[in-house]
């Protein structure tokens, strides 16, 4: 029945035409009963239209507005979920979320952090791939981690009723704050960050304890950290260190350099504290009770057999043997061609290095880039405006000796590690080879 049939079905019933006619009145009499009958009629009419359209905005309203149960604490439960890693950029550390149910109104809602409708993996390597807070019914992400075999296990938060509240009242403003998106960034800006961020500022009269930092989190600079937090995806840790930046040479708070892997073990530590101005100072875990598996695992993550160590290491010797055969056994023209190969990919490189640092770093304010200096495009410039030119030689020479003294800087930064310094090594090689045969030899032919 539509709104306005209920209306008009409750038309008051005490003041009707049969009334009227028992007492038969005169004219004038008449005129006065139907004017109170009209009053009458029109003030139930409005007070009726004003208590339903309070209960119909009132109803609406209940599903944002959860009420608490002064005498339970479960009215609203609240828990941090942890979902297992896949093998692909945006999941190959796990993921976290926080978990609301209000088993009593049906309201069940997972608060997660999500990338932008249509964006690719590689995009969440740039700061220009923006992630928003977002809350979804709970079925919805549950089957979604279930189709992609995902482990789910959630442990329950120890907060009290009003700070459940708090909590959803929070999270719901983030995802009204965040829906022109914001920047990812592998440490303060992921779900793990906004976890931690959702419970510092939930509390009430307390403040989170998180403890010392965990055996990984202690490993510094933060460097050493990402490398043990990406160890299974050794491709993509190499992409990690190249655009990393000098973000890898600082120290961070234990609160800002997490993943998800670590969110429970960090949690199952941390601790409630009463403010310091408190009567009474109260300490209680931030998480009680046992874990409950939601999902169970299904699909495993593998690491890749080939690493950038490997193949960087073979280009190496390659390299080697091929410098061996046009010096001794004057294979200029085989070498020639490797040169053209090698030089073409290395210029590729060196566009795609200066463009990431220019579009933006994920891993923070990093503020300098250690493989501008030998992954950049101004070598391959240079040789284009003197390739015709009498000092065409020493553009090798130069770029020889800058390499060199690259590789002399490895101790300078945790930035600089062995894999792309195999790559600055062949570089170098090629450098010095082609600057000897230019300056010694008439018969070899130019790049």
């Amino acid at each position: 029945m539509s709104f306005q049939k209920i209306c008009l079905s409750l038309r008051p019933i005490a003041i009707n035409d049969n009334i009227i006619a028992i007492f038969s009145p005169t004219n004038r009499d008449m005129r006065a009963i139907k004017t109170k009958k009209t009053i009458i009629s029109r003030a139930v009419m409005t007070l009726l239209m004003t208590l339903l359209t309070v209960s119909a905005w009132a109803g609406v309203g209940k599903r944002h507005l959860v009420p608490v149960a002064p005498d339970s604490s479960d009215f609203v439960k609240a828990s941090v979920m942890y979902v297992s890693p896949l093998n692909n950029f945006k999941s190959i550390a796990g993921h976290c979320a926080l978990h609301m149910e209000c088993p009593s109104e049906g309201f069940d809602v997972i608060f997660t952090f999500s990338e932008e409708l249509g964006r690719r993996d590689w995009g969440q390597l740039i700061a220009r791939n923006k992630f928003r807070t977002v809350g979804l019914l709970a079925d919805t992400v549950i089957n979604e981690f279930r189709a992609e075999g995902r482990q789910v296990v959630e442990w329950p938060l120890n907060l009290t009723h009003h700070e459940k509240q708090r909590l959803w009242m929070l999270l719901d403003q983030n995802v009204a704050k965040s829906s022109a998106g914001e920047h990812f960034c592998y440490i303060n800006g992921q779900c793990a960050s906004m976890v931690l961020q959702a419970l510092e500022r939930c509390t009430i009269g307390e403040y989170v304890d998180l403890g010392p930092r965990l055996e990984p989190m202690s490993l510094t600079p933060q460097g050493n950290y990402y490398r043990w937090v990406f160890r299974d995806s050794p491709w993509f840790l190499f992409c990690i260190v190249t655009f990393g930046g000098d973000g890898f040479d600082r120290s961070a708070p234990v609160d800002h350099v997490i993943c998800p892997e670590l969110m429970v073990p960090l949690l199952q530590q941390a601790r409630l504290r009463s403010s310091d101005d408190a009567d009474s100072v109260t300490v209680r875990p931030v998480l009680i009770g046992s874990h409950q598996e939601l999902l169970p695992l299904v699909t495993k993550t593998y690491t890749s057999p080939v690493t950038p160590r490997m193949v960087f290491a073979a280009l190496l010797v390659l390299i080697v043997l091929v410098t061996l055969l046009e010096w001794l056994l004057r294979q200029h023209r085989l070498a020639l061609w490797f040169d053209r190969v090698l030089f073409a990919l290395y210029a590729l490189w060196a566009v795609a290095v200066v463009w990431f640092v220019v579009v933006g770093l994920t891993l923070g304010d990093a503020n300098w880039n250690w493989y501008i200096i030998p992954f950049n495009p101004l070598p391959v410039v240079i040789w284009a405006w003197q390739r015709k030119r009498p000092q065409y030689k020493k553009v090798f020479l130069l770029y020889a000796v800058v390499l060199t003294l690259f590789l002399l800087a490895t101790p300078l930064s945790a930035q600089i590690d062995l894999d792309h310094q195999l790559i600055t090594a062949s570089l170098a090689i090629r450098c010095f080879s082609n600057y000897y045969q230019f300056k010694y030899s008439k018969s070899k032919p130019k790049i």
